[in-house]
């Protein structure tokens, strides 16, 4: 009960916009661990440290608690290009590392990049030089048809728990999916 309790907290950072205490949390951990879910200094202690280590927690199905929140795509504003789950089941810079390592602004808003213009996405980059690989282009091919298919689900982007069907992170539900067993 006290980890599905504690995993809530990462459900509110994800979900308050621009909250204070969000805020708060974002300037004392901010910078210290780029690219994971929550931010947290490596010399914290206490309970945020506390939150976070729930979060990064290994499911028997070998996924982390933390990869069950995905993001809805809105207007792109507020999602990570590269580092949110916005399009599939993990990180863009993961699926493509070459073209991850081509871009100039790694942390890059969703809407810095994808462009929606009458009923089409196009794409607009801030390489350090144009994908011309092997590699790069098949990642840019593959990047590109993904990215093609892509619907924006209303205004705001929108965090959302995928163990749940309506998307919303509840600890009660949590608890009866038997997704993991909490102490």
């Amino acid at each position: 009960m006290n980890d599905a309790l504690l995993l809530k907290w990462s459900w509110r950072f994800k979900k308050e916009g621009n909250s204070l205490w969000k805020n708060i949390i974002v300037s004392c951990h901010g910078s210290s661990r780029p690219w994971a879910m929550l931010p947290c200094s490596a010399s914290a202690s206490g309970c945020w440290k506390q939150i976070v280590k729930v979060g990064e927690q290994k499911l028997p199905n070998g996924e982390l608690l933390n990869s069950y929140f995905v993001a809805s795509l809105g207007d792109g504003s507020s999602l990570n290009f590269w580092g949110d789950l916005w399009l599939g089941d993990t990180p863009l810079r993961v699926r493509y590392p070459n073209l991850f390592n081509l871009e100039r602004d790694k942390w890059v808003k969703v809407s810095g990049r994808v462009h929606f213009e009458y009923n089409v996405n196009t794409l607009r980059w801030n390489w350090k030089r144009e994908p011309s690989s092997y590699q790069e282009l098949t990642e840019l091919f593959s990047l590109l048809g993904e990215i093609y298919d892509v619907n924006r689900q209303g205004d705001s982007d929108v965090w959302k728990w995928k163990a749940s069907t309506d998307g919303i992170f509840s600890v009660s539900r949590l608890e009866s999916s038997c997704l993991i067993t909490f102490q």
